[in-house]
């Protein structure tokens, strides 16, 4: 190893060491002025400083918008009275929590979460859907697999084309291309539109969840997200700067508290068991706790 080699080595390491301090300085704080029951602790990210968290663990991109995804609207008179709890993981329409790694590819877990509860409701049978192929082969679509993607565009790939089975095409974290193989997989499932949610509508919002899985955008570039381990997040700390796709899987409410049952995809370590809880309003004009009500939409 020649000196510059060295130095560089030398210079990560103690990078790292001084992210890891002052995550856990962090940490340590947080748990201390906690007041409503939040948790905070180590976790995989504890070496990763706020920009590298923000630039590999998420992967929403903009940068292509616009979808043929169809406007959730309902009249006034057809609202339901909705059970004040309501959990599709207990109801067979949701798989094992996934871990998108290091590639921003969130928007295919939270797409691919959303068409593995729609088939299933609807069919009776749940897959776990590729994520790979969603990554290789929506990129005509406007998705950049490790760049970025939309959930949308995830979703018009899926109503053209079919889903595979995990299994036939495996994650594995890379941008790969969209070849015979992949191309060719077994379609074991088919899909017929998407919706969109209006913006900033958490009562539309409840109204899809009941409904099956919908693919929500929030903000998780925060050292709140970065080691949450527990609680609901009910305050403003996330932000609403909308940079992660992820999955609302049901709703409930815990001491007065209303929250969102949201699915993550960075591993069953994270959170509480891979899933976090997000408050949660009947307001049809707010952008929500970490801007969870300002993207969202689901397929049938």
């Amino acid at each position: 190893m020649n000196a510059s080699m060295f130095i560089a080595l030398i210079t990560f390491s103690l990078m790292k060491t001084s992210a890891a301090y002052d995550n856990r300085d962090y940490i340590n704080k947080m748990n201390q002025n906690s007041h409503n029951g939040v948790i905070f602790q180590e976790n995989s990210f504890i070496n990763h400083t706020a920009n590298e968290f923000d630039t590999y663990f998420k992967g929403l991109n903009y940068q292509n918008q616009g979808t043929n995804c169809v406007t959730f609207e309902i009249g006034p008179s057809d609202y339901t009275a909705l059970p004040e709890r309501w959990d599709w993981r207990n109801r067979g329409a949701v798989t094992t929590v996934k871990n998108q790694g290091k590639c921003g590819s969130c928007w295919s877990f939270s797409a691919a979460g959303a068409l593995e509860g729609a088939w299933a409701i609807s069919t009776g049978q749940l897959y776990n859907f590729s994520e790979q192929q969603l990554m290789d082969c929506s990129r005509r679509y406007g998705n950049m697999a490790c760049n970025g993607g939309l959930m949308d565009k995830a979703f018009e790939y899926a109503i053209d084309v079919g889903m595979c089975k995990l299994e036939d095409v495996p994650y594995d974290a890379e941008s790969e291309f969209c070849n015979q193989s992949v191309k060719n997989c077994e379609k074991v499932a088919s899909f017929s539109q998407c919706f969109k949610i209006p913006a900033n509508n958490e009562r539309l919002l409840r109204e899809a969840v009941y409904r099956g899985p919908v693919a929500v955008s929030i903000e998780a570039d925060t050292k709140t997200f970065q080691f949450y381990k527990g609680g609901i997040i009910d305050s403003s700390n996330c932000g609403t700067e909308l940079d992660h796709g992820v999955l609302a899987v049901g709703y409930g409410e815990e001491d007065g508290k209303k929250y969102w049952i949201v699915k993550n995809s960075w591993g069953a370590d994270w959170g509480e068991n891979g899933y976090i809880r997000i408050g949660r309003s009947d307001s049809d004009d707010s952008e929500g706790v970490c801007g969870i009500a300002k993207d969202a939409s689901f397929v049938i």
